[in-house]
């Protein structure tokens, strides 16, 4: 039996979409292809790391490890290797901002919402609801890929 994957014509990390125009499938091989190709010619990093695991050159958690370096939604609530947060931990160590950085940020974060307000029941719920939909749609477009 042959598994296809869903491959977006243009990555989402270069602006594509999800309407159908913009997907095709593809075999996990021609998949790895396709990456490869679009790394070697926009030199991506997502790109090179979408290549790399599809073709069994790195694991899932080295894919992992390598995509939370590079930041953005995509990560964000997904599961990571265990080792993720020790690491970050490890590396704050003995670390810390300098008064003058201090007050840089402080001024920067003038005028913006406070991260710590506190949302109305409703507020939650409406939030909660949004996330999971985000997590099913991007589980969803996961396992097509995986």
């Amino acid at each position: 039996m042959i598994i296809y994957h869903k491959h977006h014509i243009i990555p989402k990390h270069a602006g594509g979409t999800d309407d159908l125009h913009n997907i095709v499938e593809l075999t996990v091989e021609e998949h790895a292809q396709a990456h490869q190709l679009l790394w070697e010619k926009h030199g991506k990093k997502e790109d090179w790391l979408a290549w790399k695991m599809l073709s069994g050159q790195l694991s899932n958690k080295e894919y992992w490890h390598e995509k939370s370096r590079l930041g953005g939604f995509a990560t964000k609530g997904m599961n990571k290797p265990e080792s993720f947060g020790e690491k970050i931990k490890q590396s704050r160590i003995g670390k810390k901002h300098s008064e003058e950085t201090k007050k840089k940020i402080s001024e920067s974060r003038k005028g913006q919402p406070s991260q710590f307000k506190k949302h109305t029941e409703e507020s939650k719920r409406k939030i909660s609801e949004s996330v999971k939909k985000q997590k099913t749609k991007y589980l969803t477009g996961i396992t097509d890929i995986i």
